[in-house]
């Protein structure tokens, strides 16, 4: 828990990301004060989260990849829906940074 905390701190002390962050969800689109105005999660928005975790909070990133983007893998080899572009592209480029970032736990570089 711990962790979770630092990350808050880094966040600053925004509420609605904090009560996200406990929830373990991330939801699709946030007003500019960071309410959520959807109830929806997004698998590109978890692909930029896991990039931005990898670098400020590792066990975090390691969760999102665990729980939210492997679980998503098909066996066509897509993540969800084979035809939403941008969760395609958003969550291959999470993972490249993910991956290459040598203090993540999914690092290739480990």
């Amino acid at each position: 828990m711990e962790q979770r905390a630092k990350s808050a701190k880094v966040l600053g002390k925004n509420t609605h990301l904090a009560r996200r962050m406990a929830k373990k969800e991330i939801l699709s689109v946030y007003h500019l004060d960071s309410v959520p105005l959807s109830e929806n999660e997004s698998l590109a928005n978890y692909g930029i989260q896991l990039a931005f975790f990898s670098v400020v909070n590792p066990v975090i990133a390691e969760e999102i990849y665990r729980e939210k983007v492997a679980s998503q893998w098909t066996d066509e080899g897509f993540w969800g829906d084979r035809y939403n572009y941008y969760d395609q592209n958003w969550v291959w480029f999470g993972i490249a940074l993910y991956v290459n970032n040598p203090k993540s736990p999914g690092s290739l570089r480990n």
